[in-house]
């Protein structure tokens, strides 16, 4: 049996033309200036990535995986070289209230793309972690570093991938031994200052068999909003058998900003990822997650919740591949979206012939306080295999107006009462994250603008 929701053209390929590449002072020049320029492999392989990227380009939102996402802004804008930006001041890093509350986590600070040793924990690295600067392995090591090549996923990459390849740079290289439980939550920080900079970024992560990670994945901003700017990170991780990884996702810049995130996850047997991720949206926010379940009995969670205002844009996209026997997958985004703002979930479930006993759900909830939101929901479902089981649901809609009307008969006041259903679905989504520490963080720091008054009469909070 073969089922699809999905209607790709015969070849699996693009029938339209990307856009152009924003301006970043690009040219072979200067992919010559980069870290390990000396290696023939790394030659080789930034150029024929650049190449690919140009003749890809931006996508098009013709493109079916893309509709709901135009990039025709990015496509005009223009960056300046990150790294003439990498000791500017880092004016409200130290107040930020996730920082805050995770303040004993092991920090890795990004700063304009560039991994900043002296602004990181100066703690000794727990006993079975690696933590090597990008820049530094391609410096020195003769050896290829991972990337999408040989992981077998370069089938999959867009354009923005094989920009990022090109630039292959700036990231951290993270490797967890085996049968090594890491107690310490990684807490890699990016911060952006007030330039209009591009932020390539590269991070490879393996958890190697029987070994357990927590990963915090944060990206703050400046709020001068006088300037753009563009991260585009590609996170590539690998779990080895029965290993586990908690990776969870914070997004708060500000929203001129623009964010390209790319994450592919390759599950070897037993393996549990769990991924949970929240953003506040941007003018353009792109949070591409493409699964691999290459192990049997592999489980993956994916779970999200987009706070969007104003005129911001988030479109969140999950592509789970399930390709070996009982492999389990279950995803929960939820959303609230208010004034203009845009939120996208485009969740596809791919059961190949090997998927046999596999089981995928997949479930979108959006809270709409504006009648001017937009909320988009695309379930996708393609099964090549009998015995499976695959659900996916959408709702939509406005605060109902017996729950506002029970809370104001208890006496709260009308904003009161919204503020309050607001926060319960706030609270219900953030359920889903499994480690304790990382959930009260997370709700701290969503919470805590509220708690000092900074909010819209329908509690939203104010991110300018």
């Amino acid at each position: 049996m073969i089922l699809s929701t999905n209607k790709p053209t015969q070849s699996g390929k693009s029938l339209h033309q990307g856009l152009p590449l924003p301006h970043m002072g690009l040219d072979e020049t200067k992919l010559g200036q980069l870290a390990g320029h000396h290696h023939s492999w790394l030659h080789n392989l930034r150029h024929q990535a650049f190449i690919t990227a140009q003749k890809k380009g931006l996508p098009h939102p013709k493109d079916e995986k893309w509709r709901y996402t135009n990039f025709n802004k990015l496509s005009q804008a223009h960056f300046s070289d990150q790294s003439a930006h990498n000791l500017l001041p880092l004016f409200s890093l130290g107040h930020h209230p996730l920082l805050t509350e995770l303040h004993t986590a092991h920090l890795l600070m990004m700063v304009n793309g560039q991994y900043r040793p002296d602004l990181s924990s100066k703690n000794d690295v727990p006993s079975g972690l690696f933590i090597q600067s990008l820049t530094d392995v391609l410096a020195t090591s003769k050896e290829q570093v991972p990337t999408i090549q040989n992981l077998g996923i370069a089938s999959k990459a867009n354009g923005l991938s094989f920009l990022n390849l090109a630039l292959l740079n700036q990231g951290l290289i993270i490797n967890v031994a085996a049968n090594t439980l890491i107690e310490p939550i990684l807490h890699l920080v990016h911060y952006i200052t007030d330039q209009d900079v591009a932020c390539p970024i590269y991070h490879h992560i393996t958890v190697q068999d029987h070994a357990d990670l927590t990963i915090v994945e944060t990206y703050i901003r400046e709020t001068n909003n006088k300037f753009s700017s563009w991260s585009l990170p590609s996170l590539n991780i690998k779990l080895g058998k029965n290993s586990k990884l908690r990776h969870y996702k914070y997004h708060e810049e500000h929203e001129l900003s623009f964010h390209t995130a790319e994450t592919n996850v390759v599950l070897d047997s037993k393996a549990n990822y769990e991924n949970f991720y929240v953003t506040y949206g941007t003018v353009l926010n792109r949070h591409h997650l493409s699964i691999f379940m290459q192990g049997d009995h592999s489980q993956c969670q994916l779970n999200g919740l987009y706070i969007l205002n104003d005129k911001n844009h988030t479109d969140i996209y999950t592509e789970i591949n399930h390709q070996a026997y009982a492999t389990t997958s279950k995803q929960s985004y939820k959303g609230i979206l208010d004034d203009y703002s845009h939120g996208i979930f485009q969740g596809n479930i791919i059961m190949e012939k090997e998927a046999v006993k596999g089981n995928g759900q997949q479930l979108n909830k959006t809270l709409t306080l504006s009648p001017h939101a937009q909320s988009s929901s695309k379930p996708g479902l393609e099964i090549y295999v009998d015995d499976v089981q695959c659900s996916h649901g959408t709702t939509s809609g406005q605060i109902r107006e017996d729950e506002l009307f029970y809370l104001r008969s208890r006496g709260l006041d009308p904003d009161t009462a919204q503020r309050l259903v607001i926060g319960g679905f706030i609270e219900e989504s953030l359920n889903d994250i499994t480690h304790a520490k990382v959930k009260d963080a997370f709700s701290f720091a969503i919470h805590h603008p509220l708690e000092k008054g900074k909010m819209y009469d329908n509690g939203l909070t104010s991110r300018k």
